[in-house]
């Protein structure tokens, strides 16, 4: 059942827009989800999505969360993993982005 929109980047700030109106919208979504700060990437979507919960006053459904990295071959994921995504997920919604304001010359 390929019914699943993959959302990268699901802690960013357009995403936390973006989870919102999928997650009211109906629209099940699987999300993959950097560990950061020695926080595993369920443990940061968690606050998030109790954020957002709190905001619209009620309880959302969860998606399907994936700890990876969009800068590491595969997105970080192991084989069933992939076969989970490539099983579920019809669409895909590429949010994430790498961003760093500092180069490997700091002069330039």
């Amino acid at each position: 059942m390929r019914n699943y929109l993959f959302l990268t980047g699901a802690t960013g700030l357009i995403a936390r827009f973006l989870l919102r109106e999928f997650l009211q919208s109906g629209v099940p979504l699987a999300v993959l989800v950097r560990p950061q700060g020695g926080r595993s990437g369920g443990a940061r979507l968690a606050e998030i999505m109790a954020e957002l919960e709190h905001d619209v006053g009620k309880k959302l459904p969860q998606p399907v969360c994936f700890e990876g990295n969009i800068s590491a071959p595969n997105l970080g994921l192991g084989f069933d993993e992939q076969r989970w995504l490539r099983s579920h997920c019809s669409r895909a919604l590429h949010n994430a982005a790498s961003v760093k304001f500092d180069g490997a010359d700091p002069d330039h």
